[in-house]
C-alpha cells in the first residue's frame, strides 16, 4: 500500500514540481523538463531549504574528478515551518491527493525523499575549481556537479511523532497509505535535513579532473550568496607540498574581512583540509553577492619547520610487532604514535622497506598502518616528513614481524581451556598473558614465558565469562619490542552450568511445607543460585500439571502449589521443582506431599472426590456442605 502511495505522489510531483518549485528562489526560476525528470535548474539548496546552520564535507577523491559530499541542515522553530510549507507547495493544484492543502504528511515525505536527487542533480553546487595563477570573478570556472545516484537524502523529524495536531490521512485522501498521518505546516518543531552518499555508491558529484590532479597552482572558489550560517570541509587527496597561499571572501566584489574565516588542516596521512566558516545575514542577501576564494599551491614554503623524532619515539632496531596474516591494517593507535615527532603541519612516516611488498604510513586518525608482504618479518629504515616535504634528518631503522603465534582446539569448554603459543624467533624471552574475552569482559590472566620453544597455560574461564563464544586476548612484551596487544578467534566457546537449586527444611530433614486451613494448597520455599549470571525460570509440576505461580525474590524463592489436579487420586503426591537457565542448563528434585488427616476423620479420598466435582479450588458453597457435613455426623454420634 505504502509503496503504491509513494508511487502515485512521485508521478504527481514529477508532473508539477518544475512550476511548482518556482516559488521558493527569489532570483530563479525552475524551466519546465522535456522528459519525466523534475527540472531544478538554477536552484541550490538554500532556495529550498531555509536552514540555521550547515555543515557541508566535500572529500575531493584521488581521481581528481569526482567526490563525495555530506550535508546536514538544522532548521528550527519559525524557519521549521518556512520549510514544511515549501515542500508541501510542491504538490499545488493536487489538494485531493494532499498537496498544498497546509498539511504535510508522512506520504508527501516519503514521495519528496525519492524525489528528490532527480531534483538535486539540476541544482547549481556552486564549487568550482581552475589551475593556473590565482582567479577572481566570472573565469571560466571548472564547477562541480551533481550526480543522481549517487545521492540519497534523509530527515529526521520532518513529520514529529506525536505532534499534538497530528491527524490520521490514510483515508481522507485518494490512494494514501494505511499508515498516512500528517500535521499542519504550522508546526515549528525543529527538524534536519541531510544529503548523504547512496550505499554501494562512490560519489555523488564530479568535475572535470584536473589536468595536474593538484602538482600545481589552482583555486577553489564558493559562491555563499545565500548561505545563512555554514560550515564547509574540503579535503583534497595528499599531495606533497600542497598548501594554501592565499584566501579571501569578496562581497559585490570588494574584499569583506569581517563575515567568516578559512583555515588549513593537515590529517596525519598527508591530506589537506579547508575549513570555511560563513555567516551572512539573510536581509543582505538581496543586495550582496558574497563569493569565497582560495588559492592553493604545491610551490615550496619559504619558511618550514623540519620535522623531528621525539624522546618518546621507538629507538633504533625496535621490533614493531603485528600479525602478518591480516593484510594491511592499523597496528599501532594514535594515542602513540602521536607522541613519536613534531611538526607544526602534521607529519607522517616515510619507509624505506629491505623486503618487496611492504608499506608504512599514517591514516587519517593518525594511527600507523602497516601493509605486509610476503615474507615473515620486514624491516624498515624511516624517516618522518611533513605535508610540505620537510623530512627529519635522522632516520630509525625499524623491525616489523609477528612475535608468537597462538593455538589451541575449538569446542566448548566449563572452566578452563589450554593454549599454547609458540614463539616466531622474531624476538627473544617474551612474557605473555592470555584471557578470555567476550564482548568487553576479560576473563583471568593465566601467564607464560617464551623463551624459543612454545609453552602452554590453563587459561581458567571463571564466572565472567557467560555461555557462549570467546576469544583469546592477550599481551606480550619483551626487550626491544613494543608492547603487543590483540585477540584472536580459536572458535571456544563456554558451556553452562546448571544452576543450584534447594528446598526448605524441616530440622528433621524433610521438606517444608505449610498447608493451606482448607488442605487444598501447600506452599514450598527455597533458594537458587546460577554461577553463570543468567536468567533462571523456576517451575513445578504436580500430578502431571505444571505451575509457574512462584514468588522470585532474588535467589529466593516461594510456590503455592495447588492440588486440584491431583482430583481422583490418592496421596501423598509427587512435586517436581525445576529451575532452569536461559542456556538450558536445568536442575531438579522431588518432594512428596501429603495432607494432613483432619481431626474430625475426613479423610483426603474425601478431599479429592469433593475436588474432582469443583473442579477447581474449593469454593465457599463447597466449604459450607463440608462442615454442614460434619455437624450431621458429629449430631449423629452425639444421638
Amino acid at each position: 500500500m505504502r509503496n503504491m502511495a509513494v508511487a502515485s505522489l512521485l508521478t504527481l510531483l514529477l508532473l508539477v514540481c518544475p512550476i511548482a518549485l518556482s516559488f521558493t528562489s527569489a532570483d530563479s526560476s525552475a524551466r519546465q523538463a522535456d522528459d519525466d525528470d523534475p527540472n531544478c535548474e538554477g536552484l541550490t539548496f538554500e532556495d529550498l531549504f531555509v536552514y540555521d546552520y550547515a555543515t557541508f564535507d566535500i572529500q575531493i577523491l584521488p581521481d581528481w574528478a569526482t567526490s563525495e559530499i555530506i550535508a546536514n541542515s538544522w532548521v528550527n522553530e519559525s524557519n521549521a515551518a518556512t520549510v514544511r510549507d515549501n515542500l508541501d507547495g510542491l504538490l499545488e493544484g493536487f489538494e485531493a491527493n494532499g498537496g498544498n492543502n497546509d498539511w504535510l504528511s508522512t506520504d508527501e515525505r516519503e514521495g519528496i525523499k525519492a524525489l528528490g536527487p532527480s531534483c538535486i542533480k539540476d541544482m547549481d553546487t556552486r564549487m568550482g575549481l581552475k589551475e593556473g595563477v590565482p582567479h577572481r570573478g566570472e573565469a571560466a570556472w571548472n564547477d562541480f556537479e551533481f550526480i543522481e545516484e549517487g545521492i540519497e537524502l534523509k530527515e529526521e523529524n520532518l513529520i514529529p511523532q506525536g505532534h499534538i495536531d497530528e491527524r490520521d490521512c490514510s483515508t481522507r485522501y485518494i490512494g494514501a497509505s494505511s499508515d498516512c498521518r500528517e500535521i499542519p505546516v504550522g508546526a515549528t518543531d525543529n527538524l534536519e535535513i541531510a544529503m548523504e552518499l547512496s550505499e554501494n555508491e562512490t560519489n555523488n558529484a564530479r568535475f572535470n579532473q584536473l589536468p595536474n590532479k593538484g602538482q600545481s597552482n589552482f583555486t577553489l572558489a564558493f559562491n555563499a550568496s545565500n548561505v545563512s550560517a555554514a560550515q564547509l570541509v574540503f579535503s583534497f587527496p595528499a599531495v606533497q607540498g600542497l598548501r594554501i597561499t592565499d584566501g579571501e571572501f569578496r562581497d559585490n566584489g570588494v574584499v569583506n574581512t569581517e563575515v567568516g574565516s578559512i583555515t588549513e588542516n593537515y590529517l596525519a596521512d598527508g591530506r589537506l583540509q579547508i575549513i570555511i566558516d560563513t555567516e551572512f545575514d539573510r536581509s543582505q542577501w538581496a543586495s550582496i553577492e558574497r563569493h569565497i576564494f582560495v588559492d592553493l599551491t604545491t610551490e615550496a614554503p619559504v619558511n618550514n619547520d623540519i620535522p623531528v623524532w621525539s624522546a618518546t619515539a621507538p629507538a633504533q632496531d625496535t621490533i614493531i610487532p603485528m600479525f602478518t596474516d591480516k593484510g594491511e591494517y592499523a597496528i599501532v593507535g594514535n594515542d602513540v604514535v602521536s607522541t613519536w615527532a613534531t611538526d607544526d603541519n602534521g607529519w607522517s612516516f616515510n619507509c624505506s622497506f629491505e623486503e618487496d611488498g611492504w608499506s608504512a604510513s599514517r591514516n587519517s586518525a593518525g594511527a600507523m598502518v602497516v601493509s605486509p608482504g610476503s615474507s615473515e618479518s620486514g624491516t624498515a629504515s624511516c624517516t618522518v616528513i611533513d605535508p610540505l616535504g620537510a623530512e627529519s634528518e635522522e632516520a630509525k631503522t625499524l623491525r616489523f614481524g609477528m612475535p608468537a603465534t597462538f593455538s589451541g582446539e575449538s569446542g566448548s569448554y566449563s572452566d578452563s581451556v589450554e593454549i599454547t603459543v609458540t614463539p616466531t624467533l622474531l624476538v627473544q624471552n617474551i612474557a605473555v598473558d592470555v584471557y578470555a574475552k567476550q564482548g568487553s569482559v576479560l576473563g583471568q590472566a593465566a601467564g607464560l614465558s617464551l623463551s624459543s620453544t612454545a609453552a602452554s597455560t590453563d587459561m581458567t574461564l571463571g564466572a565472567v565469562i557467560l555461555p557462549g563464544d570467546f576469544k583469546i586476548s592477550f599481551s606480550a612484551s619483551a626487550n626491544g619490542m613494543l608492547d603487543w596487544e590483540g585477540e584472536i578467534d580459536l572458535g571456544m566457546s563456554k558451556l553452562g552450568q546448571a544452576p543450584t537449586l534447594e528446598i526448605n527444611t524441616e530440622l528433621g530433614g524433610g521438606p517444608q511445607v505449610t498447608w493451606s486451613a482448607d488442605k487444598f494448597s501447600f506452599t514450598i520455599s527455597g533458594n537458587y543460585y546460577d554461577i553463570d549470571r543468567e536468567d533462571v525460570t523456576l517451575s513445578a509440576t504436580i500430578c502431571g500439571q505444571e505451575t509457574k505461580n512462584f514468588l522470585d525474590l532474588g535467589q529466593e524463592w516461594e510456590a503455592e502449589i495447588s492440588t486440584a489436579v491431583c482430583s481422583g487420586t490418592t496421596p501423598p503426591w509427587i512435586v517436581n521443582v525445576t529451575a532452569e537457565d536461559a542456556g538450558g542448563m536445568s536442575t531438579s528434585f522431588e518432594i512428596e506431599v501429603s495432607p494432613e488427616v483432619i481431626e474430625s476423620g475426613l479423610d483426603s479420598d474425601l478431599i479429592a472426590e469433593n475436588v474432582e466435582e469443583e473442579g477447581l479450588l474449593p469454593s465457599l458453597s463447597m466449604f459450607a456442605t463440608i462442615i454442614a457435613s460434619l455437624s450431621v455426623a458429629l449430631l449423629k454420634k452425639r444421638d
